[in-house]
């Protein structure tokens, strides 16, 4: 048997085929099942019972009734919340649902969140608040027409809940609790001391007092969160819902329990409902009775809790797990609440329990029955019953945290599995357990799903989607998965030497033992749950309803008339009838005899295979008694069939269109004539036609092109051009000069105008191409593509100004008459007309040369640009007249233009301006004797030499070195040498004729002269501060060069030291 999956799948495509003439109906229950959330609306009570969809209640929970009237098929409801006539419901992965008639009709309110799962929901009627499976908060403005994120600051865990307190929002998460005072845009978190890392379960406020629950501990707080007082409840269980009514606060907790308080908080009650032993979801006030919601379904005290009772009439709601059947009782096994029974074929359940210490016990994975003895496999281990279930006992106990999935019986032995132990084997129906070796598998890496037994060969399935045989009983086995796909096995069956495997990807099949599969249904892919044979049909239990089919088959035909559910858990057949186990929806049943499998119609028109003399029928077409369809027959076997066919009785062999019509049949342009005689198509209508169906516009008799009517040039020459008319040229003399229109070059000649033998007169020609007629041209044989004037004259046959150079050469138009011009027609310029003169700067580094302009020419105006030197000037409209001088100009090179605008003529100069260098003298020796010196000096072509008071002058041809030699020393003397200008410098030098050690000149700029004998000495050069820069000892002092080329400027002392005496100089260095 399959175990069923908490899954809503949508609905694959079927083979939508109606195989029955009446309905499946709902047995009595069992009745109860999973109910999470309650809320009241005015005198309605709305309830979600997860798979079970929604259920009403307009008597205070004296009965209920399913309401998913507008809700997917088979919706997985989690929370209701509700502001107002607005309600909300959200559902596993379909968003949020609306209801504002107080939940007997939905809508979706999802645009943005329709695949999502939210569980948690909380409005205040317009807005919507919801928390998604993967942690993120969904918010909507319109009513659930448009949702948006809002988890800035939220850490993106589980959330559990909303307040809304203080005009403020809060969301309780795993991390806590967080605020929002703009509507979720911004979570802020709340600190509460002691909440455990678990965050929060359930939260509300109730007359203005904060509740939180965390891990069985109560948080409390009255002043608006800045305090919490924290009570320990529940023994540390989870504390699963908190709401409030008439003044008192609840709490759910585990085992039936519940506490409330009646003074804000600070002290609690604990409430235990004895008739139940699973955890309490949720709780009501209503009309003065308390509801309890749980995983059995609801129960209700009269007396605010004193006692209880179970009242969940017309919820049927449970997740049906297993079916089983002997001679008496149907037995039923649920996911949660155990097994019930039903000796009326379901119209009456009593529940049995089996284990009132072990709540895994109420758990069914799998049911059998041998000899009416009863075998539950459920998450507590195997168990049995003797005596219809009243009485049980455990045969086989997995161990703490293992489960009993499955259970199979054959010839004397009985298996079962156990998730992370293996297969065990009985073969005294469970007295005693064997473990098989599992050989070939590895048993504590996987879950199982089923277990099948036939002789020696045991199969199963495991969670992993893997199948294991075992022909041995368990020693050793091997892999036979089906290939190339995830194919999860809920269901097997051995039945002839076939393996049937109900997988999620439809109902595979193998004749060898798993050695080879194949698809037993080849156009099927539904998940099937559960399989059941008899007679040859295979009736499937699937997530998309029950089928049943046969082999040979494509597909599965759909029997599910009646039902408004789809997801279908377990099937078994007792006493001719097929029961149903659901998923949410309990047990529902139908007659056998009810489901047939049709006979085949391989082409699905109504008539079945062996009437039908038309296979392969298009889908959707009509057929006659035959099965054959207008497309399958041609009545009048001209190729066409029927339905296409627009012309019946086509004569024998006569060639048809594509709509079956023959020639004879047709007149297309419904001239009277058929087409078959009709040498003319598509005569105009109402035209008159000849014998062969033809218009005068239709025919040519001159084969010009032209039809008769509109032809006015009647036996045109063969293969003439015509016009519209139907006229050719040389049946048209256009312009009435007398050439007809095939010999004329020139159409449209003036009227009376003479002309050429090609009928063109002198205004049409233009011998030159010029585009200038002859007839106006007053210069023949213009250059090709030369530009022309109004007479057809280039400029190349022009000369305006008469000065012998054409306009296209003259650059200078309108030339005076007389003037000599050069080739570009311009006035003639000699190269020595303009004359530049330059005056060299008085000293240097002063800005006072000069450059002058003259010329010879007269009767023109002049531009002049100078540049160099940081000189850039330009000046226009100048008459020479007088020479044009530029003044104040340093030495320097310089650019000079002169144009005359006026004739296009420019002329380019450069010329410098030397400047005056400054003097040099050295003293190049000195004569006692003769009483002389002599002087190199440089700069100047003229010098005055000042000898001790006595001026001399002396001047040379240029300003490089020459000697000057000065007489008449006395033996102290002090010489001045200066140029032309004293702003070239001056040299000054003194020496004594009585010194035996000579130094000079004592002013340089460079290099210094020592004359002093033979005798040795050691020199010593001072800075202005006393510091020693130079010591050297000298072999003699005959003559010595001492260079104070690289010293700085300033004065130095010269001391040179010989055996006889120290002599000291002065020495100036420029």
């Amino acid at each position: 048997m399959a175990t069923p999956k908490p899954l809503l799948l949508a609905c694959l495509s079927l083979l939508c085929i109606s195989i029955s003439y009446s309905q499946w109906t709902q047995s009595a229950g069992p009745e109860g099942g999973y109910t999470n959330d309650i809320v009241k609306v005015d005198n309605t009570l709305i309830v979600s019972a997860g798979g079970g969809g929604v259920y009403i209640s307009t008597n205070n929970g004296a009965s209920w009734e399913p309401s998913n009237e507008g809700l997917p098929l088979h919706p997985h409801v989690y929370r209701i919340a509700s502001h107002g006539d607005n309600v909300y419901i959200s559902l596993y992965q379909g968003g949020v649902y609306r209801s504002v008639d107080k939940g007997s009709t939905w809508s979706p309110a999802n645009n943005g969140a329709d695949r999502l799962t939210f569980y948690s929901l909380f409005t205040n009627g317009q807005e919507i608040y919801a928390g998604s499976a993967d942690g993120k908060l969904y918010y909507s403005a319109d009513y659930g027409a448009n949702w948006s994120e809002k988890n800035n600051g939220l850490p993106g865990n589980s959330i559990s809940g909303f307040v809304s307190y203080n005009s403020k929002m809060y969301v309780g998460t795993a991390d806590g609790l967080f605020e929002s005072v703009d509507n979720g845009n911004i979570w802020n978190a709340i600190n509460i001391p002691g909440l455990s890392p678990n965050g929060i379960q359930s939260m509300t406020e109730y007359n203005g007092v904060f509740y939180v629950t965390n891990d069985g501990q109560m948080f409390v707080s009255n002043d608006n969160l800045a305090s919490w007082i924290l009570t320990p409840l529940g023994g540390g269980s989870t504390l699963t819902n908190l709401v409030g009514y008439e003044g008192v606060v609840y709490t759910t907790n585990s085992f039936g329990r519940y506490y409330y308080s009646s003074d804000n908080g600070v002290n609690w009650t604990m409430g235990q409902n004895t008739q139940t032993d699973s955890s309490a979801n949720n709780i009501l006030l209503s009309n003065d009775k308390l509801f309890m919601l749980t995983s059995e379904g609801i129960f209700e005290s009269v007396d605010y809790g004193s006692t209880w009772a179970f009242n969940s009439k017309g919820i049927k709601a449970h997740n049906i797990s297993a079916l089983a059947a002997n001679d008496t009782y149907l037995f039923t096994g649920t996911s949660e609440n155990g097994i019930f029974r039903s000796s009326d074929s379901g119209a009456t359940w009593t529940l049995i329990g089996i284990s009132s210490t072990d709540l895994n016990s109420k758990s069914i994975n799998d049911i059998i029955v041998i000899d009416n003895t009863i075998f539950a496999a459920t998450s507590a281990g195997i168990y049995t019953s003797n005596d219809n279930g009243d009485n049980w006992v455990i045969k086989l106990d997995p161990g703490v945290n293992k489960s009993t999935s499955g259970l199979d019986y054959d010839n004397g032995i009985l298996a079962t599995i156990i998730g992370g132990a293996g297969v065990y084997i009985s073969s005294n129906l469970g007295e005693t357990w064997t473990l098989s070796p599992m050989e070939g598998i590895d048993p504590s890496q996987m879950g199982y799903e089923n277990i099948l037994i036939r002789d020696q060969v045991i199969i199963v399935s495991t969670a992993n989607a893997e199948l294991f045989i075992s022909t041995d009983l368990g020693q050793a086995w091997s892999n036979i998965s089906i290939p190339n796909d995830y194919y999860l096995t809920q269901d097997l069956e051995f039945i002839e030497n076939r393996i049937y495997a109900a997988t999620a990807r439809g109902l595979m099949a193998s004749d060898d033992l798993g050695d080879n599969w194949y698809r037993f249904l080849a156009q099927d892919y539904t998940s099937v749950q559960d399989i059941i044979v008899k007679d040859n049909i295979i009736y499937g239990a699937t997530a998309y309803g029950i089928f049943a089919s046969e082999a040979g088959r494509e597909w599965w035909y759909p029997a599910m008339d009646g039902m408004k559910i789809d997801y279908m858990t377990e099937i078994i057949i007792k006493d001719d009838k097929l029961f149903l186990g659901t998923y949410g929806s309990s047990v529902w049943s139908r007659p056998l005899s009810e489901i047939v499998v049709p006979p085949l119609d391989d082409d699905n028109d109504g008539v079945i295979n062996e009437d039908d003399l038309c296979p392969g029928t298009p889908w959707g077409s009509e057929v006659d008694s035959n099965g054959c369809a207008a497309s399958q027959l041609d009545g009048d076997n001209d190729g066409v069939t029927n339905d296409l066919d627009l012309c019946a009785d086509t004569p024998a062999d006569a060639e048809v269109d594509s709509n079956g019509c023959a020639a004879s049949q047709l007149d297309d342009d419904n001239d009277g004539v058929t087409n078959d005689l009709d040498h003319c198509a598509d005569t105009p209508v109402d035209a008159e036609v000849d014998s062969n169906g033809c218009a005068a516009s239709q025919l040519d008799d001159d084969n010009d092109g032209i039809t008769n009517d509109l032809d006015l040039c009647a036996d045109t020459p063969v293969d003439a051009e015509v016009d519209s008319n139907g006229c050719a040229a040389s049946q048209l003399d256009d312009d009435n000069d007398g050439i007809t229109n095939d010999l004329d070059l020139c159409a449209d000649t003036p009227v009376d105008a003479e002309v050429d033998s090609n009928g063109c007169a002198a205004s049409q020609l233009d011998d030159d191409n010029d585009g200038i007629t002859n007839d106006l041209d007053l210069c023949a044989d213009t250059p090709v593509d030369a530009e022309v004037d109004s007479n057809g004259c280039a400029a190349s046959q022009l000369d305006d100004d008469n000065d012998g150079i054409t306009n296209d050469l003259d650059l200078c138009l309108n030339t005076s008459p007389g003037i000599t011009v050069n080739s570009n027609g311009c006035d003639f310029i000699a190269m020595n007309a303009i004359r530049i003169y330059s005056e060299t700067p008085s000293c240097p580094n002063v800005a006072n040369g000069s450059i002058e302009i003259a010329t010879s020419l007269i009767g023109y105006n002049f531009d002049i640009a100078v540049s160099g030197e940081g000189i850039n000037e330009n000046y226009t409209g100048i008459n020479l007249y007088e020479n044009y001088k530029f003044e104040n100009l340093a030495a320097g090179t310089y650019e000079i233009t002169v144009a005359i605008p006026s004739i296009l003529h420019e002329q380019y100069f450069g010329i410098t301006i030397n400047g005056p260098s400054s003097i040099s003298g050295k003293l190049q020796g000195i004569d006692s004797k003769t009483q002389s010196a002599k002087y190199i000096v440089s700069g100047s072509t003229e010098y005055t030499v000042d000898i001790n008071g006595i001026q001399k002058n002396y001047i040379f041809n240029s300003t490089e070195e020459n000697e000057i030699e000065v007489h008449n020393l006395k033996m102290s003397n002090e010489i001045l040498i200066s140029g032309v200008n004293d702003c070239q410098g001056k040299v000054m030098d003194t020496f004594s004729l009585e010194e035996d050690i000579l130094v000079y000149p004592t002013l340089t700029s460079g290099q210094v002269y020592i004359f002093g004998g033979f005798q040795p000495a050691e020199l010593r050069i001072y800075n202005s501060v006393g510091q020693l820069v130079f010591i050297e000892n000298w072999n003699n002092l005959s003559e010595n060069i001492l260079h104070l080329d690289n010293y700085t400027s300033g004065l130095y002392i010269v001391h040179i030291i010989t055996e006889e005496d120290t002599k000291t100089f002065k020495i100036i260095k420029q």
